[in-house]
C-alpha cells in the first residue's frame, strides 16, 4: 500500500502487475527514500570513507529566483497579516482568456 496509495493505484490492480513490475516499483520507492527530502542529495555523497564530511563538498549551493515562488510568498505574507488561519494555502490558477478551446484536451 505504501507504493499504491500515494499514486491512487488500487491495491488489487497493483497485485495484478507482473512480479517484475511490482519488484521494480518497490525498488524504485526504496531507492528514492535514501535522498534528502529537502535538498534532494544522497547523504552518502557528503560523507567520506573515514566518516567525516568530504572536502570539497560534492555540491555548491546556488541561489535561483523563481518569480512564481516570489509571488506566492508575497501572498502568504499579506494573508498572514490579516488572517493567521493554518487551513489556507497558496497556489496558482491559470488565467482564463475567455477562449473555451484553452480548456479542451490537446491532441
Amino acid at each position: 500500500m505504501e507504493y499504491c496509495a500515494p499514486l491512487g493505484i488500487p491495491h488489487s490492480k497493483f497485485l495484478g502487475w507482473s512480479d517484475e513490475d511490482r519488484s521494480k516499483a518497490i525498488s524504485y520507492m526504496q531507492w528514492k527514500k535514501k535522498f534528502c527530502q529537502r535538498c534532494g542529495t544522497d547523504p552518502s555523497e557528503w560523507i567520506g570513507p573515514d566518516g567525516k564530511t568530504v572536502e570539497p563538498p560534492p555540491y555548491e549551493p546556488v541561489t535561483h529566483v523563481c518569480y512564481g515562488c516570489a509571488a506566492l510568498e508575497e501572498e502568504r505574507v499579506a494573508l498572514s497579516k490579516e488572517d493567521s488561519s493554518s487551513s489556507k494555502y497558496h497556489t496558482f490558477l491559470q488565467r482564463y482568456s475567455g477562449d473555451e478551446s484553452e480548456w479542451q484536451m490537446k491532441k
